[in-house]
């Protein structure tokens, strides 16, 4: 049951026997058979073009809150209130303004209103939203403009709409107190009271702030559709301050405080970007719903997610933050959570950036732009709160603390696929160019860095951004050659320097890359291995492969070591000159697209190329492309892959031996003859050519939508990928 406001009930108690005044306009006593018939009864009495706007409880009855308007235009300053008891008018609130006599024609426009009250508060070119308004006065009334701006946290500003005078200007912001953790229940055991950031007047007083920006809920259930039922039964006492304790059971479902902390810590982190970064947020696009003490399936969830998508049922708010009430502790209780999904939740608005673990791009499988997002989350929630470990209250009950000073990661040899894993790298780099540039400067870095990545970015892009944006600071005298080159050495430690899509093979380089199998992309929709292949479902490895041919074969060793169980087909593509590209069908799965030969793999395979059975002519100088597209079970997996060119089918013939004898093998060649006896050394295994529709070096018809289908297919899913991360993580330990 939806509790009752402290304000309203004061206000329905202060509703006493009508005035003189009131009484000309709507008496006490006056029969009313249902709220609707207040409206109705207001207008015949008073002649007035009054309307009702909400109807609202109070003990004995309800209260009808009615506005008054002239010649259309809204009369400001008349909320009017009526209390109905027993069928009847038992008290009013307000009179309606008499003798308004003034021409509602404005002589200037709305947006000069906005400019006008944008200089007025000494942030020209701020944005706004301009309505016409009747200020009763004895004279017959004042046509002003009231511009509602987010300058300067929040005004509402009146200007004359005939003069361009300003006539008053106050905050929209309400300066409240809430009792929170001013990290979280670990680090800051305490509660404190302290001021809630840009909360906006509201009756009766609820979590929604930055005009309309923020606003937090409960949450209320599941609907069918995935998304989530909400409720804002939580409201300021009689002071107007929201100072509640925590439960004593910390998994308290029905937890006001949760929700208290979660609009503090938002407001934190959206201050941050503004006044840190000066990132504009007040564009349509921004509007964001945080939802606390989230369940899933009835049970706890060890999470937190964003979602571009208005998850909030009826919030009308377009983004949603989630906040899990876990099964060791609220991950509400800690500033960690929110300042990384706050960070995710940036890069989707104010970069169009981040395709979480799911990523596909015309290369095909890209994880690399989720652990970018994973990594520069982590480093925002980490350097706004001042040290370096991520989820002491969260996530280190469940083991999966993060802590971003721990060095040792590399690319390629230690990524796993995984967006959170993989995601260290960037943590990690991210916060020792802190130490080297201080908060300020790494975080702009960072934050410029990011900005510059579109959703095709790689590893080895990031750290081109951020070494770019370093020597951006250099070059405008904002840092010195001797920390660009402390940077740069942090890049190449890290193996940064060579962690594009594409890895060269060349000089017998041989390449190890794990990726993830069809167990874990079908653990996040609850599906199987088989399941998700017989959708037709499969991944690439996240690199591509390149050699530059010296001679007219080419020989490749593929193997995958911990060998993939239960797989359906494996393929290598080859293509020269360029990377072999992708398109996704409508399900999401993808289809080979520019190519030149396609051919099945087993678990351990040498492939042969430049032979007519291969369906591919290696021609000496040219640069050929590999991928690897696979229907890999298992949860990960680790393949290899090196090659060399020949100058004959399976390499050059070995010396012979004497006659009679056996002659010695070439490497990895055929026998040598010149012995006449001589016993065959192992051959090179032949090359099975497989019939791929469209297999022609071109793109296929539609091509162009395929990667907009695919995520709008799966963006339904997205979330459920994000709330089943912990266990995921869990079950892979």
């Amino acid at each position: 049951m939806r509790r009752r406001s402290p304000l309203l009930l004061v206000l329905a108690a202060s509703l006493g026997p009508s005035s003189a005044l009131a009484a000309e306009w709507l008496p006490a006593g006056t029969a009313i058979s249902r709220p609707a018939d207040v409206e109705v009864q207001a207008r015949a009495l008073t002649s007035l073009d009054l309307s009702a706007v909400s109807t609202l409880p109070s003990p004995a009855g309800s209260v009808v809150r009615l506005t008054q308007r002239h010649r259309g235009v809204p009369v400001l300053g008349r909320a009017l209130a009526v209390r109905v008891s027993g069928g009847r008018v038992s008290g009013t609130r307000g009179a309606p303004a008499r003798g308004l006599t003034v021409d509602v024609t404005p002589a200037i426009t709305p947006a000069l209103a906005v400019t006008l009250a944008a200089r007025s508060l000494d942030r020209p070119g701020s944005a706004g939203d301009a309505s016409l308004g009747v200020v009763p006065t004895s004279a017959g009334g004042r046509l002003v403009y009231r511009v509602e701006t987010a300058a300067r946290g929040g005004f509402v500003v009146d200007v004359d709409a005939r003069s361009g005078d300003v006539l008053q200007r106050r905050p929209s912001r309400l300066h409240a107190s809430g009792r929170v953790y001013a990290i979280s229940s670990e680090v800051t055991p305490k509660p404190v009271d302290l001021t809630l950031p840009s909360l906006d007047v509201d009756s009766p007083q609820h979590l929604i702030g930055f005009s309309g920006g923020v606003s937090v809920f409960e949450y209320a259930g599941a609907n069918p559709d995935g998304t989530y039922k909400v409720t804002q039964t939580i409201e300021a006492d009689a002071d107007g301050n929201f100072l509640f304790d925590p439960p004593k059971n910390p998994l308290d479902e029905h937890d006001p405080f949760a929700a208290v902390n979660a609009f503090f810590h938002i407001g934190r982190a959206r201050t941050f970007y503004a006044d840190t970064l000066g990132v504009e947020m007040s564009s349509a696009r921004w509007p964001l719903a945080v939802v606390v003490n989230v369940l899933e399936d009835g049970g706890s969830l060890d999470n937190a997610a964003f979602s571009p998508q208005a998850l909030a049922s009826k919030s009308g708010k377009k983004n949603t933050i989630i906040i899990g009430q876990g099964s060791e502790t609220d991950f509400a209780y800690d500033s960690d959570v929110f300042l990384h999904e706050f960070q995710h939740y940036m890069a989707h608005n104010a970069i169009g950036y981040g395709q979480g673990q799911l990523g596909f791009d015309e290369w095909g499988y890209n994880p690399f732009t989720g652990a970018i997002d994973e990594g520069t989350a982590d480093y925002f929630a980490c350097t706004i709160n001042g040290d370096s470990t991520l989820g002491e209250a969260s996530l280190a009950p469940l083991g999966a603390v993060r802590d971003l000073s721990e060095d040792g990661q590399r690319c390629v040899d230690d990524l796993v696929g995984e967006v959170h894993e993989d995601g260290k790298l960037v943590g990690n780099l991210t916060w020792r160019v802190r130490e080297v540039l201080g908060k300020d400067r790494a975080d702009a870095v960072v934050w410029g860095a990011l900005s510059m990545l579109d959703e095709t970015a790689s590893l080895g892009d990031f750290a081109r951004a951020l070494t770019g944006a370093v020597g951006d600071l250099v070059a405008g005298g904002g840092a010195t050659q001797a920390e660009a080159d402390a940077i740069s050495a942090l890049v190449t430690a890290r193996g940064l320097d060579d962690c594009d899509r594409v890895l060269s093979i060349d000089g017998g380089k041989r390449r190890e890359i794990s990726t993830l199998g069809l167990s874990y992309i079908g653990s996040l929709f609850g599906a199987s291995c088989s399941d998700v292949i017989g959708y037709g479902f499969a991944l690439t490895l996240p690199f591509q492969l390149s050699a530059t041919a010296t001679a007219p074969y080419y020989e490749l060793t593929i193997g995958s070591p911990g060998g993939p169980t239960g797989a359906g087909k494996t393929q290598l593509l080859v293509r020269k000159g360029d990377r072999v590209t992708y398109s996704q069908g409508s399900m999401g799965q993808l289809k080979p697209d520019a190519f030149d030969a396609a051919i099945e793999l087993t678990t351990q395979k040498k492939v042969l190329l430049g032979t007519p059975e291969s369906g591919v002519a290696i021609t000496p100088g040219e640069t050929y492309y590999f991928s690897i597209m696979h229907q890999s079970c298992g949860f990960h997996s680790t393949w290899t892959v090196e090659g060399k060119s020949l100058t004959e089918p399976g390499g050059a013939a070995g010396a012979g031996g004497a006659a009679g004898g056996a002659g010695a093998a070439g490497r990895g060649g055929l026998a040598g003859r010149a012995g006449g006896g001589g016993r065959a050394g192992a051959a090179a295994a032949e090359a099975v050519p497989v019939e791929v529709t469209g297999g022609c070096n071109c793109r296929a018809s539609g091509a162009e939508g395929g990667q907009g289908l695919a995520l709008g297919a799966l963006s339904a899913l997205a979330l459920v990928a994000a709330r089943r991360r912990a266990t995921a993580a869990r079950a892979r330990r």
